[in-house]
């Protein structure tokens, strides 16, 4: 059944929907190379990539935003990472994405489904919530935003869950560490995991994150052109927190940043895109920074407590997806095409909410989240821009706040069960 699903979905997904889409942030990682490792210039000056023809090796026509090349923003270990764009010319590399996505998205569906939940739910639920599952991810817009911006989020997703399956079942400390480390070169957000070792006492596997991470910086230090890291220090890092504009990009308060930032920013403080409800751009960063507060601290002292000594364990697969959930709603930028991080939570919600009764509340607030999530909805439509209008920009950062809750919920009700039914277990003594 699924097999069939998959060829009847997938064909015109790969036809229709993805072939020809526009490169908007892929020139961003090429000219990003290419400046570095061609020109030996530092990629992160605000003439950077003043001459966009010159990097992509051709007209650049509708690949980047009105003849501008978005800045490259990560930190400089993540340059070493796209050094084997330099061997490509700019269609061959953009074509080459074209193709690692599509095997991403595959393997991901097979991943996740197969390996990750395979122990999680019985068959009855697994067979009723796999097609529903597929047909999510192959539809979802933010899979699309990846295929039409030219982004690497689903090679991001394929890592995090190749950590995810390594954690579970316990590969050594290093082949647990890499992909996650590779996923933090490549995105910084994942760092947000790292409480999730700590908290599971995976010491060895945090020792070999920092050693990996360390050893990139160290490599990158050495071999990227002078200046590179001190420009990034100076101009791309102070623009990371709340509230601020993007280095040489634009405000945060842009409609389709669905994380606290984006909410914040765009409620409380002047930009270009909308009207805030009350222009007070202090609030405006204490409201983002105190949001934040309150869903870290939440989610980590859920993950504590959950794994307390001689408590029992919450699912990794509960709390891993809590954890992604969280990064996506803290992170500074959270575009469409970065929601991909959210789908193994909204898909395992999927799952339970199969499987718990006399739960219509539940199952309706999930079922809705989950389709707003992957929708392509309307929010930046001059209308919205004024009065209370605006609250409804933000509606897929209501839908992550849901499914998060949701997670909270569920690792608290693991936690009962399961202590409930450890202290049921008889108890003899000795002597």
């Amino acid at each position: 059944m699924s097999i069939v699903l998959l060829i009847f979905l997938y064909v015109p997904f790969v036809g229709f929907r993805t072939v020809g889409t526009s490169s908007v942030d892929f020139p961003t990682f090429y000219a990003g190379a290419k400046v570095t490792f061609e020109q030996a210039r530092s990629p992160y000056s605000k003439e950077a990539f003043a001459n966009d023809i010159e990097l992509l090796g051709e007209p650049a026509g509708e690949a980047v935003i009105g003849r501008f090349i978005p800045p490259y923003l990560y930190p400089p270990p993540s340059l070493l990472l796209f050094y084997p764009l330099t061997f490509f010319s700019f269609r061959t590399a953009k074509v080459l994405l074209f193709i690692l996505n599509h095997a991403c998205v595959l393997a991901f569906v097979y991943i996740f489904l197969a390996k990750l939940l395979k122990d999680d739910f019985l068959p009855p639920v697994r067979d009723i919530v796999a097609p529903v599952a597929l047909t999510y991810v192959i539809l979802a817009f933010p899979v699309i935003a990846n295929f039409k911006y030219g982004q690497i989020n689903l090679i991001v997703l394929l890592l995090l869950c190749a950590f995810w399956y390594a954690l579970k079942n316990d590969k050594s400390p290093f082949l647990t560490a890499l992909p996650l480390a590779l996923a933090v070169l490549l995105k910084t957000y994942p760092i947000l995991l790292l409480p999730l070792l700590l908290f599971r006492r995976q010491f060895r596997v945090t020792l070999w994150l920092f050693g990996i991470l360390m050893f990139a910086s160290v490599v990158a230090y050495a071999i990227l052109p002078r200046g590179t890291w001190h420009d990034w220090i100076v101009n791309v890092l102070p623009t990371g927190g709340y509230g601020k504009d993007t280095f040489n990009l634009f405000s945060p308060a842009q409609a389709r940043n669905h994380s606290i930032n984006g909410f914040a920013t765009r409620l409380l403080t002047p930009n270009r895109f909308s009207e805030p409800i009350w222009a007070n751009p202090l609030l405006g960063r204490a409201l983002g920074y105190g949001l934040a507060v309150v869903i870290g601290g939440v989610t980590l002292s859920t993950s504590f407590f959950s794994g307390r000594r001689n408590s029992a364990r919450t699912p990794l697969s509960l709390e891993l997806s809590l954890y992604l959930t969280m990064m996506v709603l803290l992170a500074p930028l959270s575009w469409e095409s970065h929601l991909v991080f959210a789908f193994p939570a909204v898909l395992l919600a999927l799952h339970m909410l199969a499987q718990e009764k006399d739960k219509l509340w539940w199952d309706g607030a999930g079922i809705i989240a989950a389709g707003l999530i992957a929708w392509p909805l309307p929010i930046d439509v001059p209308g919205l821009t004024r009065g209370l209008w605006t609250l409804l920009i933000p509606v897929k950062f209501y839908a992550l706040l849901v499914i998060w809750l949701y997670l909270v919920r569920a690792v608290w009700r693991s936690r009962s069960s399961r202590t409930q039914a450890t202290a049921m277990v008889p108890q003899t003594s000795e002597g």
